[in-house]
């Protein structure tokens, strides 16, 4: 993944970078993964993800949690489309 989006490091904010870098269309290189709508609709749920991984589940508020999980089809049905556009614009090198 890093050759791709040119991300090394593993440090903090990784998974917020490479989201935003995957908006990218870096000519000559790749044209971007996803749109700048769906990196937006993306971010709530890397946050919650966050979220979840550092804090004990009594201490998550039951309406947010419905909330993020009513977005999750709607969002995968764009990523997916524009994931599925991406690859086809692919080619083998070599």
């Amino acid at each position: 993944i890093a050759a791709v989006f040119g991300s090394r490091s593993k440090a903090d904010g990784w998974h917020r970078r490479l989201l935003n870098e995957s908006a990218l269309d870096v000519p000559g290189v790749r044209m971007a993964v996803l749109s700048k709508t769906s990196v937006e609709t993306l971010e709530p749920l890397l946050a919650f993800r966050h979220r979840v991984r550092n804090l004990y589940a009594f201490q998550l508020d039951e309406a947010r949690v419905v909330e993020i999980a009513q977005t999750v089809p709607g969002s995968w049905t764009v990523v997916r489309a524009e994931l599925i556009q991406f690859s086809a614009g692919l080619t083998i090198v070599g």
